[in-house]
Formats: structure tokens, C-alpha cells, sequence
């Protein structure tokens, strides 16, 4: 078995939504549930019950599976467990076990053997819901009566009116109108001498027969009242009487079953109808029921403490006898959409029986009445089982085997109390068998024999367990043979009712989701309300399907359905009613969160709710935990550099070689520092000793020591290669040319003397007008500055080219400086468009939700499911199409593109069909805008005297004066710079 188990982790399938089935299912608690260890390691529907399709455990049928949860569609569904990393919706943590083991049905699209048409189970509901859903059971009163009730059935009228019909002591048969809060009594007519004691109704007509009666009374049946029809007789003294789809059945005190098809009632009551016997049976049956199995059906007799089943060949004949109770049968009930039938006995226990294997059999005996069961009903809706004693109404999930939960401890077992020893059994085999036998409460399990004592796979039943019962501690095996299981649960119970005046017989109201019971006291009939209820806000259905617990830590919901929190969010604490996103710094890559983890060094979260740190991009590092930006990823210095995301350090260059780059991601551009400097050199333009010491030029030096540092973007250092201070250009209109006949030479020391104007137009030449859809916005105060101190670089570079041109001499056109700046504007401009960016996208999600919201209120889906019915109906010639109608409303799309949906239904064809609907087509939607956001870039030239728009005191800028006439550009004088290497400052890059 754990050979299979290997070899399905090694050919694990890919499933949909690039999520894996894991191959790791709950493994021994699964065992101990009763699962396949096979369970969920693969795409299948594992709950369906069909085995033949995968395997199967002890447990097999979804009911069984799952006792506490409402079996649905969602049975016959495939999935498998995924990792936790799975970024399907429908990821949720598994209810097996206690490992981490999560389950998506969207991860697959394997084929199954039942579709949502053949599923045994029609609740259309899924397993989260299912599993949310919280049954309320609770007495709202009685049918009022003037005297002790002796009978009780309920039916529906040919006119579809739900009644119940009681026989009272007085004698009288009275008809209830039954709604959904209650019954009311409509009518009341007198019966024979003595009371009704036996009665079976169908749509038309009530039977009804005295006790000791030798005949049977009809009536016409509607639902404001009764009237007789005549009398039948019986052929003996009738003991009761129950209508089957096969016709009326009478049990007689001898000990015979009659069975009246009534295929014309008028005929029968005059006599007309022969009808067919059933018997002798060893006592006059008390219950009698019509069962289906196969292809077959027949007819289910109790006879004292045994059960009959008769099926009609040439006549009618006994096809098998079950036995199982000990004592009389009181009550039969069967359940067609399962095929089980139950009985009821007064040896306090309840039977469910089953046809496998071509025969009727046991499939479990439910112990947990304390006196004898005198009804039984099945509630298909559930289904669940409803059984009544002297002192309980129980509410039981449908069980096909003896249902036991047992918990595991590994490499421990309970000394002594041994009670029972089997060797040669599997643990499964040995769960049966200790789940059959109502003493059991624990056993123990060895897989190795020592030798001596025992042999291989023996366990050993007990009546005690831990700390109950005698049983003492658990002991620990160091050699991990001995194994301890506990049963948890016995039995499906599903809720128990406390009924003070007992229970005598119980009718179900199906229409009205109600059971009505007889008492033992008085004779009344009490009236018990059924109705799916879920848990509120912030709490779940704690999974015995009757009481709510608040939403677990990792959980949070509203409407009693708590999910998992989603990666990037957690709930620390219980009880709330959505997850909180993680905070800056933080990250919740898994499902289930409880509390986020800081970003690891090397990463940093700069938005709420993030799944995953981002590293630092090649280049860059982050030697701190928790960064809340992408500014904390900072540049690797010259001679260092970074091969990889996520850095939490640079590595330095190799011994004897470096760069002068920031944010360098390569070994490669470490160059050897005998070469800094020289033409060859291009990425170590600053000259190095053998040793690798000179601080890089266009670097300042505030203190002595090795340590230098930049200066802010803006702003200058002070002199060439090396600086001590950073020079910053005061602010007032640009006096650099006061005299374009008698210009300075103007260099790096005196630049701080320049002053330097701001930009009055926020960044543009000519400020634009806003538009329906465009709206134009100005740099920031900061953004502004920087670029206002570039356009000053370039006038700078300019004056000086001029200077030359007309006077020549040492004055320099300093190129670092152009260097400095091509470097600050491509900066500043890189996050003048990140802001942009992020504008325009949080104005596209405005423009985005007011498109959808309008869409939603004039996308009319039932109009659309019309139209679908129009269409199918013009299609279809054999039969008529009834009305579809949408079961969901859905806009989706962008915001151009935004598409109405209509999932529209109908059961005859049995089809869901989407109609889409463009919303774009309607001018209501379309006509809705959002101006988006554009800001201006820096134009700095970096070599150039700005334009005038930019500020008027730059017209001397580039004027020539008397020298050379009109305005105009001065030619490049690279070839005038004698420098063998320049500065090239550069900040660290964003």
C-alpha cells in the first residue's frame, strides 16, 4: 500500500491553475478515519463512493466520509490536495488530520463517474458551504386535538396541499392543512364505533381500520375534508396497514400480509378485487415497507425481531431473511436515493441494512438509545434519520458501515485490559472489528511480531482507554511496533432531541420541512420544525453540523463560512470577519497566515497585502530585515558588485582590481587598477595606486579617513578629481552672464556663486490644457528644484564653450559636470514617470469601477436569459423549452473592454448557457471618463543655455554679443578638453 502511495507521488499529474496535486495525503489519520492511504493524492472524486473509478477505505460513501457535513454535488467532484502556495480561489485547509494538507476541486478537471445529473447527492451546494451549514431542529408546537391521538400520516392532496391526517381516541379522523409554521385543523368526521388505530393515506384516498377490525374504511381524500367511500373487507382482523407504490398493504392477527393493487378502488370496495398474500410470518408484522434494489423491487416485512424480503415472481415469495435485532421490530423506513433501509426495534438499537454483493445486508447497528425505538422516518433532504424512544428523538447521518473515528498515537500503547486478540489483521480490519463490538474503546496495534508472544499485524482489543474505564497512561515503545487507536466518535449520530412525553410513531412533512411525532404521554402530535441554517458573521459550523464556533486564528468570514486568509493577508486573532493585509515590510506567501514575516534582508514590501518580498534587482543590496521600500535596496559601491536578486551584500571586486560604477550586477567590470584612469579603462576612469586606495573623483571628503560620499542629486562637488565639500546653486535669476562682450571662466570651485532660478511653469515650457480625459499636473517642489539645477549644468557647459570660442586660454569645459547631469536627468525623470505610472493606475481603477458599477445597473440579465430562451427554443423541436433564468450577474473585463454576463439555467433543456453583453455598446458606460494624470519631464540638454520659456534671465545665456552678431548654438569644442580621463559622478541608480 505504501508502495502505491510512492508511486502516485512520483507521477503526480499536473493539474489546472499551475497548481500540483502534492501526492501527500493525511497519511495513518486517514487510516484511522477510515480513508484510502491513496486519499487526495491525486485528481479523483474520492468521495463518490464508486470504487471501481479509486480506491476505497473502510468508509466509502460521502455520508459516511464527511457524517457532519451536508452530502451534495460537491460529493461527486474531483480534487486533490495542493500545496499551500496554490493561488486558486478555491484553495482551503483540509478537515483530515491534523497536517497542513490543503484541497482545491479547481486544480482539477479529471473525468468522474457521476455528473450533477446522476450524483446520488442533489444538494447543490459545495464543500465549503456544505460544510457551513448548520441544521436547526426545534419543536414549535402541536396539532391541537380534542382527545388522545392513536394515528398519524401525512400526504399531499391531488391539489398539492401538504395534509396530516390523525385518528383520535374520541373516534374521529381529522385532516390538518400543515404550512410551514405549523398545522391547522380543517375538518373532522366520525368513524366506526372504535378508534382508528391503523391508517395509510395516499393522494386520493385514507384507509383506516379499528384495532381488532376485520374491515377497512376508504374516504376521498382532499384537503378541507373527508368523505367515506365505503368499507373493504380485510380478510381477518387488521394490525396495520401501510400504502406502498405497489398498493395497500394489511397486516392481519394471522399472521398474514395482504397486498390490495386497488387499481380500481370502486371495484375493490365491492368486493371485485382478489387480494395477494404475503406470509405466515412467526408474528403479526408490525412494519412493512417497499424497497428497491437493482433492477427489482419487493417488499420489506417485519416479522418479530427478523426482517422479510419478498419480491413477486409468479406469486409472491421470500427471497431472504435478515436478522440482526434481538427483540420485536418496530418500525421500518426505506431510503431510495441511497438504497438503505432502517429499522427500529425494541432491543434499543437502530438497523440500516443494505443490498451488496446481490444480498441484503447489515451494514451497521446504531447503539445510542437507552430504550426501545418505537419510530423511524428518513428525511431525504438530508438525508437523515430520524428514531424515537420513550425519552429521545435522534437525528442520524446515513451510515453503510459500523462508523467509528479513532485517533492514533504513534510508538505508544495502553498496558493491560486486553480483552480480545487477533493476529494477521490490517489495522483497518482491526478498526472493524473494534467499531463492530459496542464494548470496545480502544486497541492496541503491533506491524512486527517480537518472537515470543505474538506474531505480525496483531491487535488487541480493550474496553479501557486512556484514563477511562480502568485504563491508565500510555506507555511509550522505543521501538515504534506499538501502536494506540482510541475510537473518538461511535455511531453517526448527528443531533439528539430530549422528548419528555417519549415518542410512539413519526410522519415526515417534507413539503414544509417538518416531523411530526405521537407521543407516548398524551397522544398528542408535536410538531418539529427542520430548517438549514449557517452560523453568524465571524463564526463557522464547528463540524458536528449543529453548533458554531468563531472563525479560528488564519480565518475570518461573514454569512458562516470563514476561508482561509489568501496569501498576503492573516487574522491573529478569533472571530473576525475579514483578514488583515500584511503591513509594509511584510509578507504572507501561504494560506492561513496568522502573523506576516518581515521581508528578509536583501527584499523589501512597498504595498499592503504582499505575498511575496521583493528582492533587490543584480546591483543592488538590502543588509536590513522589514524594508518597507524599493529606496532601501541600495546601489553596490565602486568595486563591488551583486550577481544576484536579493542580495543582503555586495561582493568586492578580486584583489587587485575595481570599478567606479554604482549599481554594477557583473565580476566583469572590475578592471585591474593599474589600468583606472588610462583611455582603456572605461569602466574605471579615476586612476588607482597598486593598491586600489584613491577615492574615486567627483566624490567629496568631509572628514580624513577612507570614507567619501556624494553629494545629493543637484548639487556639485567642489573641486576635481577629489572634493571636500558639495557646492549648491543659490536660488535667483541667472547671473553667470551679466556682459555677453565680457564673459568670466567661470569653474567647479566658484560655482556655488552662480545663482540658479526655479522653473516658474511646474516643469512645462508651455503648461497644456486639460482635456475630458487628460489633466496636465506640475513636478513636485523637490522634482522641480533638481530639474531647475540641471537646466543651470548645461547653461554652465554652454558659457564656457562660448567663453573659449572668444577669448580661448585655460578655461575648461568642465565634462564631468555634463556627465553629472545626462546621469541626474535620466534619474529624476525616472521617477517623475513611476509617479505618473502609479497615478495613471489608480485613475484607470476609478475609471475602471465606474464603468463596471454602470454596466451592473444596466445590464439586465433576466432580459439576456430571455433572449437565451428564445434562442434554444428556435432550436429545439422535440420538446418545449422551459424559461431560463439567471442563476448569477457578472460584469468583467477592463475598462474598455467591460462584458455583462449572464449565466443563465432551465431544467428542460438541463443546460446553463453564458450570454455576454458589451458594455461599451451603451452610451451610459462608455460616456463615463476619468482624466488621467500626465506630468512634464526634465528637459535639461545638459550642454546648452535653457530656452527663455524656461526663465527670462537665461537670454545672455548664449547670446554672443557684438562678437558674434545674431544668437545662435556655439559649435562642440570636445576636441579643446585635454583631460586623459574625466569625472563621471553618478548616484546610486533607482
Amino acid at each position: 500500500m505504501w508502495l502505491a502511495l510512492l508511486t502516485l507521488a512520483l507521477a503526480v499529474q499536473k493539474a489546472a491553475g499551475n497548481c500540483d496535486c502534492t501526492g501527500v495525503g493525511p497519511g495513518s489519520e486517514g487510516l484511522a478515519r477510515g480513508l484510502p492511504v491513496e486519499y487526495g493524492v491525486s485528481c479523483a472524486a474520492w468521495d463518490d463512493g464508486d470504487c471501481s473509478s479509486h480506491a476505497c477505505g473502510t468508509l466509502q460513501q460521502c455520508n459516511e466520509l464527511y457524517p457532519d457535513t451536508t452530502a451534495g454535488l460537491w460529493c461527486c467532484r474531483a480534487w486533490c490536495y495542493v500545496s499551500s502556495s496554490c493561488t486558486l480561489a478555491d484553495v482551503q485547509p483540509t478537515t483530515v488530520g491534523s497536517s497542513p494538507l490543503y484541497y482545491s476541486y479547481q486544480a482539477c478537471s479529471t473525468t468522474v463517474s457521476y455528473n450533477d445529473t446522476t450524483c446520488p447527492w442533489q444538494q447543490d451546494v459545495s464543500f465549503e458551504e456544505a460544510s457551513a451549514a448548520i441544521l436547526v431542529a426545534e419543536k414549535i408546537g402541536d396539532l391541537f386535538a380534542e382527545s388522545a391521538a392513536v394515528n398519524l400520516a401525512v400526504t399531499s392532496t391531488v391539489d398539492s396541499e401538504e395534509v396530516a391526517v390523525v385518528a383520535d381516541k374520541d373516534p374521529k379522523l381529522c385532516l390538518y392543512a400543515l404550512r410551514s409554521y405549523g398545522g391547522e385543523r380543517t375538518f373532522c368526521t366520525a368513524v366506526q364505533s372504535a378508534p382508528a388505530y391503523s391508517l395509510a393515506v395516499s393522494t386520493q384516498w385514507v384507509a383506516s381500520a379499528s384495532e381488532g377490525g376485520t374491515s377497512i374504511e376508504f374516504w376521498q381524500l382532499n384537503s378541507t375534508s373527508l368523505i367515506s367511500l365505503g368499507t373493504m373487507a380485510a380478510g381477518g382482523r387488521v394490525r396495520y396497514l401501510k400504502h406502498t407504490a405497489l398498493g395497500l398493504l394489511g397486516s392481519r392477527e394471522d399472521e398474514m400480509v395482504a397486498l390490495w393493487p386497488l387499481a380500481d378502488l370502486p371495484t375493490a370496495l365491492a368486493g371485485g378485487e382478489t387480494p395477494e398474500t404475503l406470509g405466515p410470518f412467526s408474528w403479526a408484522p408490525k412494519a412493512m415497507e417497499m424497497v428497491t434494489f437493482g433492477q427489482k423491487q419487493g417488499l420489506a416485512v417485519a416479522s418479530f425481531a427478523d426482517i422479510e424480503i419478498w419480491v413477486k415472481l409468479t406469486g409472491w415469495s421470500k427471497l431472504s431473511r435478515l436478522s440482526g435485532h434481538s427483540r420485536l421490530v418496530t418500525s421500518l423506513s426505506f431510503l431510495p436515493s441511497l438504497g438503505l433501509l432502517a429499522s427500529a426495534s425494541m432491543d434499543s438499537n437502530v438497523g440500516i441494512w443494505h443490498h451488496q454483493g446481490g444480498s441484503w445486508k447489515l451494514a451497521t447497528l446504531l447503539y445510542d438509545h437507552n430504550h426501545p425505538v418505537n419510530a423511524i422516518a428518513w428525511i431525504p433532504s438530508g438525508p437523515l434519520l430520524a428514531s424515537g424512544d420513550e425519552k429521545e428523538l435522534i437525528l442520524w447521518r446515513p451510515a453503510t458501515s459500523p462508523s467509528c473515528e479513532f485517533t492514533y498515537s504513534m510508538g505508544y500503547y495502553l498496558p493491560g485490559f486486553n480483552r480480545y486478540v487477533v493476529e494477521g489483521r490490517t489495522v483497518d480490519e482491526c478498526q472493524s472489528l473494534c467499531c463492530e463490538n459496542p464494548w470496545c474503546t480502544s486497541f492496541d496495534y503491533a506491524e512486527k511480531g517480537d518472537g515470543k508472544t505474538h506474531g505480525p499485524k496483531t491487535c488487541w482489543l480493550s474496553s479501557a482507554s486512556e484514563g477511562l474505564n480502568g485504563g491508565g497512561g500510555l506507555e511509550w515503545d522505543p521501538t515504534n511496533n506499538y501502536h494506540y487507536y482510541e475510537v473518538t466518535k461511535r455511531g453517526s449520530r448527528f443531533m439528539t432531541l430530549t422528548e419528555k412525553k417519549g415518542i410512539l410513531s413519526l410522519a415526515l412533512a417534507g413539503g414544509n420541512s417538518m416531523l411530526l411525532s405521537r407521543d407516548l404521554g398524551v397522544g398528542a402530535v408535536d410538531v418539529w420544525k427542520l430548517s438549514a441554517s449557517v452560523c453568524p458573521d465571524r463564526q463557522m459550523a464547528k463540524g458536528d453540523g449543529a453548533l458554531c464556533k468563531l472563525c479560528p486564528l488564519g480565518r475570518a468570514g461573514k454569512g458562516g463560512l470563514c476561508p482561509v486568509c489568501r496569501p498576503g493577508t492573516y487574522a491573529a486573532e478569533e472571530g473576525l470577519d475579514a483578514c488583515t493585509p500584511c503591513p509594509l515590510g511584510t509578507e504572507m506567501p501561504g494560506l492561513g497566515g496568522v502573523a506576516c514575516s518581515a521581508c528578509p534582508a536583501g527584499s523589501y514590501a512597498g504595498e499592503l497585502g504582499t505575498v511575496s518580498c521583493m528582492p533587490c534587482r543584480p546591483g543592488y543590496f538590502n543588509q536590513h530585515s522589514g524594508s518597507q521600500s524599493s529606496t532601501s535596496c541600495v546601489a553596490c559601491g565602486p568595486s563591488y558588485f551583486s550577481n544576484s536578486s536579493g542580495s543582503s551584500s555586495c561582493q568586492r571586486c578580486p584583489e587587485g582590481t575595481a570599478h567606479d560604477s554604482y549599481a554594477v550586477s557583473d565580476s566583469l567590470a572590475c578592471t585591474e587598477c593599474k589600468r583606472c584612469g588610462t583611455v582603456v579603462a572605461d569602466l574605471c576612469p579615476v586612476p588607482k595606486d597598486g593598491q586600489c586606495q584613491d577615492c574615486p573623483a567627483g566624490m567629496v571628503k568631509t572628514k580624513e579617513g577612507p570614507s567619501c560620499e556624494y553629494c545629493p542629486p543637484g548639487e556639485i562637488p567642489n573641486g576635481i578629481p577629489q572634493g571636500v565639500t558639495c557646492l549648491a546653486f543659490p536660488r535667483g535669476n541667472f547671473n553667470a552672464v551679466i556682459d555677453p562682450n565680457n564673459r568670466m571662466c567661470w569653474q567647479r570651485p566658484s560655482y556655488d556663486q552662480i545663482q540658479c532660478p526655479l522653473h516658474p511653469n511646474g516643469g512645462w515650457l508651455t503648461t497644456p490644457t486639460d482635456t475630458i480625459n487628460q489633466k496636465f499636473l506640475s513636478l513636485s517642489d523637490a522634482e522641480n528644484a533638481i530639474c531647475s539645477n540641471l537646466h543651470c549644468m548645461g547653461a554652465i557647459i554652454e558659457t564656457q564653450e562660448i567663453y573659449l570660442r572668444m577669448n580661448g586660454g585655460n578655461c575648461k569645459v568642465d565634462s564631468g559636470l555634463e556627465a553629472l547631469c545626462l546621469w541626474s536627468k535620466d534619474a529624476i525623470n525616472s521617477e517623475i514617470a513611476a509617479r505618473e505610472a502609479a497615478l495613471r493606475q489608480a485613475e484607470e481603477a476609478s475609471l475602471l469601477a465606474m464603468r463596471k458599477a454602470k454596466c451592473e445597473e444596466v445590464c439586465n440579465c433576466a432580459d439576456l436569459c430571455t433572449e437565451v430562451t428564445l434562442e434554444e427554443d428556435a432550436k429545439e423541436d422535440a420538446f418545449d423549452v422551459l424559461p431560463f433564468s439567471a442563476v448569477s450577474c457578472e460584469v468583467h473585463g477592463s475598462s474598455d473592454a467591460l462584458t455583462c454576463h449572464a449565466t443563465c439555467k432551465s431544467t428542460q433543456p438541463a443546460k446553463t448557457v453564458n450570454k455576454p453583453w458589451q458594455c461599451m455598446a451603451n452610451s451610459q458606460v462608455a460616456d463615463i471618463q476619468v482624466q488621467m494624470s500626465t506630468l512634464p519631464r526634465c528637459l535639461a540638454s545638459c550642454n546648452t543655455c535653457p530656452e527663455d520659456s524656461v526663465h527670462g534671465s537665461f537670454t545672455l545665456c548664449d547670446s554672443l554679443g557684438s562678437l558674434g552678431g545674431a544668437q545662435g548654438k556655439p559649435w562642440s569644442v570636445a576636441a579643446l578638453t585635454m583631460a586623459t580621463w574625466f569625472v563621471i559622478l553618478v548616484q546610486g541608480m533607482s
